[in-house]
């Protein structure tokens, strides 16, 4: 063997080593208009526009806080935004405060689903008093939740129980599914025989029947079930996948190709296409050892290391192992593009990018070289897959990981890695069995024990968390950041005292410990002593300036501190040296914000979606924009980019609707709403989101087709509110208000479905009828301030005055705050009026008490003053309120009145007159044709 040889080993085993070292009621009818604004924000939500909801949704809170539908609605418009964590909160409120879970019970499903909360939706009972359709939908998402628990039995009760709802298709295709998952073949050739019988060209049966023949190892029958699917949608996502898979496993590595170029060309960004359609193309594979020349590094000098690749190269791991991360760039970059030392030099360049906060960049390079760091560089293939996990890229670490796991099974990174996984997945309690096994396998491992106590702190479970940093504290050789970790665990579980001590023994044992001392300033913080904290951190940040997350620490600080000028200068200068980092990006978007600096806002979402973080969701955040810009072009091209992107979720389906009815785009809300319907046919919503664009246009044939479609939903109150829509448009008013009622029949709370029908009444339609329901909603729940308001409302507009008063008055006695007391004290005062004036006075008295600069109280005031032949004063007082508020007919009448008592006949007729002829509402009608009969008759 020759001498170079020889040299070669040692120099790549050195390489190697050194790689390792490496890792209110203000105004005259504002108890109305807080009513009136919980019924746009209802109307808002249902026809989807979600942000002018909220705006009323919020007025509507201020005023009435404890307005159980208001709540509601909050909690469904969070699932709409896919904040599903606050959903489910708002959802768990409504409950506690009495609400009726079938009335969110579709949206509450789902928020638990996508927050993980599987055992909350299993545990709950309440479902089986739902009305037989919702009951099904739950039991749907029920066994969903049952089976990402891997509880089959609850997922075969799930799904029996949807068997005696009649639901026999999607019980069968769901014990398909189990059978398949528990490789069963004989049940699930039965089950799927049992559900094809019943709709055998559904796509989930095509695709469930082509993977079951697919892990039968029955290649052609697989692809025969999918090219069926793909015929029915040649476009549908999860057919192409499935078909990919297929391709895959019969070795069929060309028709794989072109399968995975037509999903690329469909979305371009798919991490699933881009990870397969590289594993196609595998780059040769390197087998070198290095070896250790640690002493030699030391004897170089730059002039040998400039003309020598191989010295040059050792100059970076000198660079890399000090820290000094931006020189070690600069010496891997160059020899990455000579391709020297492939691939251990660009397994550094993408740990050196990971040491400077540059994750995307280390995935960029890493990701198309998988197969080489399989082989050659495990350690490099690890990083990879947890940089994909930290990255939100599950579907490319799953695969990965496989790869990895077959190729060393017994490597403790294997195990680390699919912990990581399985807790990414949201299967918590199969990654906390995984790391009970792996702390039996490797007791000794600092970072098992990392890594579970970690995960035991997010779990909730901070004793056992701290049992396993004790123990490490008895063997390690760093105490110090095992005593650190355990303040932090501390700090978690709000005990600030142990937390203070444990950062303090880390310090004792480091005091240059950043970490700690970082901890420490937070502890100050969260304590309040700010200004301590403050100076600790500034000066932390000052010494260490590249350590991004002490810079990020800072900012934040300031912003929490509310020097919001200096925390966005502080986040400015974060993004300028680093515009890769989500939270400082994520940072600036809520100042920018905050300041209504949209052109920020939009600058920092395009970045996120030039990193390709969570890119569905950010083109409609900034679409969102656009339209609130009135940049609809733009905006159509965002939500054009995001409906590829949607990958079957109706969520995000339903928001591009949402929006492009925003934009204009009422092509763009049809096709995502069509799309929505079809990934879920079993979600109302779509189909009745649909149905009202088409009303919207005046669609009524199209609204009419999507409804009758829809006749599986009869028991959906929603649905026949917009059957009685559509009704009002065809000039069926009176079919309308029986849909109308037929919606209280199925919820007997749906407010509004009284709204609509009281608007029918004003054209004298169903008004008995709306009557008797109102006043047996009032009966059962008579703290329901819409159903009370909203009757009071009817007598008092249908001039049933005396009537009126007892829900007034209930509403008066039982109002809290001070400007819905005033309000409903000057109704009372309007009605009392009518038929006890003392009363009435002593009404606007407790009113102008409350909110002296209510034109409408003025206006009462003058009219008492009048009625007490205050003539000049009430006069005077009648005309302010006039000048604040010239619309209101009463006070116009009042004028008229006064002035005609005052002999000002002229002035009068010109107050009376507009009254007359255009027959303005009020509340006074017999009063106002008498006294303009009175001055049409000229005085002798």
């Amino acid at each position: 063997m020759s001498c170079i040889n020889v040299t070669g080993r040692l120099f790549f085993a050195a390489l190697c080593w050194c790689g390792f070292l490496a890792q209110g009621l203000a105004q005259s009818q504002q108890a109305e208009a807080v009513v009136i604004d919980c019924e746009k924000a209802e109307f808002a939500y249902l026809d989807g526009n979600s942000e002018e909801a909220l705006i009323y949704l919020k007025r509507c809170r201020q005023q009435l806080p404890d307005y159980l539908p208001a709540l509601t609605l909050l909690g469904k418009i969070q699932t709409e935004y896919s904040r599903y964590n606050l959903a489910v909160d708002t959802f768990q409120q409504a409950l506690e405060q009495g609400a009726d879970a079938e009335l969110f019970a579709r949206e509450w499903s789902r928020s638990l689903i996508a927050a993980r909360q599987f055992e909350s939706l299993i545990s709950f009972t309440g479902f089986k008093s739902f009305t037989p359709a919702m009951r099904a939908d739950w039991l749907k998402q029920r066994a969903v939740a049952c089976r990402e628990t891997h509880n089959d039995n609850c997922a075969r009760e799930s799904y029996s129980a949807l068997k005696l709802l009649g639901e026999d298709f999607e019980a069968a295709l769901g014990f398909a599914e189990l059978a398949i998952e528990n490789k069963a073949w004989q049940e699930a050739e039965k089950q799927l025989e049992l559900a094809a019988s019943m709709a055998r060209n559904d796509i989930r049966l095509l695709l469930a029947s082509g993977r079951l023949a697919l892990y039968q190892q029955r290649y052609d029958e697989a692809l025969a079930f999918v090219d069926k699917a793909s015929v029915l949608a040649p476009q549908d996502p999860l057919v192409l996948r499935t078909l990919v898979d297929i391709y895959l496993a019969a070795n069929q590595r060309s028709e794989a190709a072109n399968t995975l170029d037509l999903i690329l060309s469909l979305t371009p960004e798919d991490p699933f296409a881009m990870l397969v359609r590289n594993s196609l193309n595998p780059n040769d594979k390197y087998a070198e050892i290095l070896t250790t020349y640690k002493a030699r590094i030391e004897q170089l000098d730059k002039t040998t290391k400039a003309s020598d690749q191989t010295l040059y190269y050792l100059e970076g791991l000198i660079a890399y192992q000090s820290g000094s991360y931006e020189q070690a760039l600069k010496a891997f970059t160059f020899l990455v593009k000579e391709r020297a030392f492939y691939p251990q030099t660009l397994t550094l360049l993408a740990r050196t990018h990971v040491a400077l906060k540059q994750p995307v960049q280390a995935i960029g390079l890493l990701e198309p070289e998988q197969d080489t760091l399989l082989a050659e560089a495990p350690e490099s293939m690890a990083l990879l897959i947890e940089l994909f996990i930290e990255d939100g890229k599950v579907f490319k670490a799953l695969p990965a990981w496989r790869s990895f796991a077959e190729r060393y099974p017994q490597r403790l990174e294997t195990g680390l890695l699919e912990v990581k996984i399985l807790f990414a997945r949201g299967m918590q309690d199969r990654a906390m069995q995984r790391l009970d096994k792996l702390l039996q396998t490797f007791p000794e491992s600092e970072e098992v024990a990392r890594v579970s106590a970690v995960a035991l702190s997010f779990a909730g479970d901070y004793s056992k968390a701290l049992s396993v940093v004790e123990q490490q504290l008895h063997h390690s050789a760093q105490a110090q950041v095992w005593y650190n970790f355990k303040g932090t665990l501390h700090l978690m579980s709000g005990n600030a005292g142990n937390a203070r001590v444990a950062f303090e023994n880390a310090l004792s044992r480091d005091p240059n410990m950043v970490p700690a001392r970082a901890n420490l300033a937070w502890l100050d913080f969260y304590q309040g002593n700010q200004s301590t904290a403050l100076q600790s951190v500034e000066e932390l940040a000052t010494q260490y300036p590249a350590q991004l997350p002490l810079q990020q620490m800072y900012a934040g600080m300031l912003l929490s501190s509310g020097q919001t000028e200096l925390a966005k200068e502080r986040y400015e200068s974060l993004y300028k040296q680093d515009s890769t980092e989500r939270s400082v990006i994520e940072s600036l978007i809520a100042i920018y914000q905050r300041e209504g600096d949209t052109a920020g806002v939009i600058k920092m979402l395009s970045r996120l979606i030039e990193l390709e973080h969570d890119t569905a969701r950010n083109l409609l955040r900034r679409a969102q924009l656009y339209v609130s810009q009135q940049e609809s072009n733009r905006a159509d091209l965002d939500l054009y980019k995001a409906l590829p992107l949607s990958n079957g979720d109706a969520t995000l389906l339903l928001g591009i609707a949402n929006i492009s009815i925003q934009s204009g785009n009422q092509r763009l809300a049809i096709k995502s709403l069509q799309q929505a319907r079809h990934i879920n046919p079993d979600d109302p919503l779509p189909p009745i989101k649909l149905a009202e664009i088409y009303l919207n246009q005046n669609q009524t044939e199209e609204a009419a087709k999507v409804l009758r479609a829809a006749s599986d939903f009869n028991n959906i109150p929603e649905l026949w509110l917009v059957k009685g829509r559509l009704a009002e448009q065809q000039g069926q008013a009176v079919k309308a208000s029986e849909y109308y009622h037929h919606a209280l029949q199925l919820n007997p709370e749906f407010e509004l479905a009284y709204a609509k029908l009281y608007g029918l009444t004003r054209f004298d339609i169903g008004k008995d009828a709306f009557e008797e329901a109102l006043k047996k909603r009032v009966a059962v729940a008579p703290d329901s301030i819409f159903s009370r308001s909203l009757l009071g409302q009817y007598y008092y507009y249908e001039q049933r005055f005396k009537e009126a008063v007892p829900h007034y008055e209930a509403l008066y006695l039982t109002a809290v705050e001070d400007s819905r007391k005033a309000g409903y004290a000057r109704r009372l005062a309007q009605i009392y009026f009518h038929f006890e004036p003392q009363k009435a006075i002593e009404y606007v008295d407790t009113a102008e008490a409350i909110n002296p600069a209510d034109p409408y109280i003025l206006a009462l005031k003058g009219w008492g003053l009048v009625q007490r032949n205050r003539m000049e004063s009430g006069l005077k007082l009648l005309r302010e309120a006039y000048t604040r508020n010239g619309q209101d007919a009463d006070t116009q009448y009042f004028l008229a009145h006064t002035l005609n008592a005052l002999g000002m006949r002229e002035e009068a007729r010109k107050f009376l007159t507009p009254l007359v002829d255009t027959k303005v509402p009020s509340t006074y009608p017999l009063e106002i044709q008498q006294l303009h009969q009175q001055l049409m008759i000229e005085p002798e």
